[in-house]
């Protein structure tokens, strides 16, 4: 398993353009074949945080690819307040 979380801040003026497209990926992320969660969370000040399990890491990468998600990241460069900050998680051991 792989676990990634994407926080992702948003400039005010493109916060609605964000969260429609945020909308138009959840569903068919869900649907993909090596997603094993993909939550969205906001602060509610233009911050977003995407937590995610993926089977590994080609399922990510194929998810990448998959033409919603390139339409967002198409759009990171004039929606985002700062870069796009994607952290991959192992567990702690106990």
């Amino acid at each position: 398993m792989l676990d990634v979380i994407a926080t992702i801040a948003v400039k005010p003026d493109f916060v609605d353009a964000f969260e429609r497209g945020l909308r138009d990926l959840l569903a068919p992320t869900r649907a993909e074949e090596g997603c094993v969660r993909f939550e969205a969370y906001t602060d509610g000040d233009a911050v977003y945080c995407l937590v995610e399990r993926w089977r590994d890491e080609a399922a990510l990468q194929a998810h990448y690819e998959q033409p919603y998600v390139r339409r967002m990241l198409d759009n990171y460069g004039e929606w985002l307040s700062r870069p796009l900050e994607v952290r991959r998680l192992t567990p702690f051991p106990e």
